[in-house]
């Protein structure tokens, strides 16, 4: 089925090479989800879910990975719909909750073996999503998530309970749960003037507490626009960065009230995006893997400062990637990112 349809989209005219590649990208990243989970209900999203409770402890046993145990209500109501299509159908989400845990599914609106482990955790029937991250032992890794129904509510439980676990971290998860954080706490963002905003946004896209960039014109000269989270960084500490290293000539933003590191200063005004923002992934293989925002960011300075940018991508990002290389698609470099992965809920 997957391949007829690849073979119609390869074939009909109606299909430029650009629309080909991020349709491509697309597929693969899709075909898990058509192969795996074809069937599940809404409320449960695209995990791969098993729903044995003993089996779930034995395989936690064996692989050496926490239980990630979802309680759910299937058939749901809105609540549970809509966390099942924003959360578990997130590509990232996904892929951490089936390959750093072991993905379990009780109904709490059914009879049988799932009534009885409802009943042994103290869950009420009929609820809203609870996510409980135990040990084979069943043992609490991290608080019960409850009333949380967020992208961050999750990825901050799977990350907190991987820590406290002594498993390592990958840096995928780590960068989304940055990410997810500064959107929910607020990011805030400042425009620099840079002589080439291409080598500005490669600069500040790698700086920590930085979520994102881009690149354009305003006032007509070349600026880059950053986002960066006020917990890990600041305005002062990104001028003064931006001027030690020659990539920042002037700043604008509305809450400057002082000159910052000596630059002049000024409110920001309309603002027009370049059409080659992240101009060294857009000139990349990488250019068709949907992938954050801030992992475009890592990505893109990664590649323009000759450094590896396959660490910031998940096993199944660089899959993707890989299939697409071996797949001899030929496309224009002007073709556009993939759509990126969404950071709000």
């Amino acid at each position: 089925m997957i391949g007829f349809i690849l073979q119609i989209y390869r074939s009909h005219p109606i299909f430029s090479s650009s629309m080909q590649g991020r349709l491509f990208s697309f597929f693969l990243l899709l075909i898990p989800c058509l192969t795996d989970t074809a069937g599940n209900p809404p409320e449960l999203g695209d995990v791969q879910w098993r729903r044995d409770l003993a089996e779930a402890r034995r395989l936690s046993q064996q692989e050496g990975k926490p239980i990630f145990l979802l309680f759910q209500e299937v058939p749901g109501c809105g609540t549970c719909r809509q966390f099942g299509h924003r959360v578990l159908r997130h590509p990232l989400v996904v892929e951490a909750i089936e390959t750093l845990f072991v993905p379990l599914c009780i109904y709490n609106n059914a009879k049988g073996q799932d009534r009885q482990v409802l009943e042994q955790f103290g869950e009420p029937a009929w609820n809203n999503p609870v996510v409980r991250i135990i040990n084979a032992d069943l043992s609490e890794l991290c608080g019960r998530l409850s009333g949380d129904y967020s992208l961050y509510g999750v990825v901050s439980k799977m990350a907190a309970a991987l820590l406290r676990g002594g498993q390592p971290l990958p840096p995928y998860l780590s960068l989304l749960e940055e990410e997810l954080r500064a959107h929910r706490t607020g990011h805030q963002l400042v425009i620099f003037v840079t002589p080439c905003f291409w080598s500005g946004e490669k600069f500040f896209g790698r700086l920590p507490g930085v979520v994102h960039t881009e690149s354009g014109f305003m006032y007509g000269r070349e600026v880059v626009r950053v986002g960066y989270d006020p917990l890990q960084t600041n305005l002062a500490s990104l001028a003064e960065a931006g001027k030690s290293a020659g990539v920042a000539l002037e700043v604008y933003s509305a809450a400057l009230s002082l000159k910052m590191a000596g630059m002049p200063h000024r409110s920001p005004g309309p603002f027009r995006k370049d059409g080659d923002t992240k101009y060294y992934l857009l000139n990349s293989g990488y250019r068709f893997v949907s992938m954050t925002p801030l992992q475009a960011c890592r990505v893109n300075s990664a590649i323009g400062n000759g450094e590896d940018p396959q660490t910031f991508l998940s096993p199944r990002q660089l899959h993707a990637y890989r299939q697409f290389l071996s797949s001899g698609q030929r496309t224009s470099k002007k073709q556009l990112l993939s759509d990126p992965l969404p950071v709000t809920d």
